[in-house]
């Protein structure tokens, strides 16, 4: 276990290392590489929980993949891409272990990227209203959902 907590020490630390050089030196390494960059060390540190067992790991490697995501918005489109699959991926597998806290994290980074991809475009403010008021009522009734069929799933 020690171990394991300094090899996730590490990895994030490295990761904030390169995000850090890419602010400071943005010649040096552009802004997807340092996402993927944490998203690969997060990948590892997800497997490794796995892997291992760990139960705190995995909402951890979520948890920062998930913040790596939320800078992607005004990236690439490749690099977006990639963001809002990690998101549906995060949703899916919370809806498919019936985990809230795994399908809250996905759902809401999927609707972060969704919404702050339409607020950079130049559509009226009440438009943009309207779709954000929208995306709080469908995560609150993805949440009421999951919680009835949680519910059921338990009797």
């Amino acid at each position: 276990l020690v171990a394991g907590l300094i090899v996730t020490g590490l990895l994030y630390s490295l990761g904030a290392a390169i995000m850090t050089l890419t602010v400071i030196y943005r010649s040096w390494v552009s802004p997807e590489v340092s996402v993927m960059v944490f998203w690969v060390l997060s990948a590892i540190v997800l497997g490794l929980g796995v892997k291992f067992k760990l139960p705190t790991w995995p909402m951890i490697a979520t948890i920062v993949i998930s913040g790596a995501a939320m800078t992607t918005v005004s990236q690439e489109i490749w690099i977006f891409g990639l963001s809002i699959l990690i998101a549906v991926i995060i949703a899916w597998y919370g809806i498919w272990r019936v985990k809230l806290s795994y399908m809250n994290i996905g759902a809401a980074l999927f609707l972060w990227l969704l919404v702050a991809k339409f607020f950079e475009s130049k559509i009226s403010f009440t438009i943009k209203g309207v779709v954000l008021i929208c995306s709080g009522v469908a995560l609150t009734l993805l949440n009421v959902a999951m919680t009835q069929f949680k519910k059921r799933r338990v009797k």
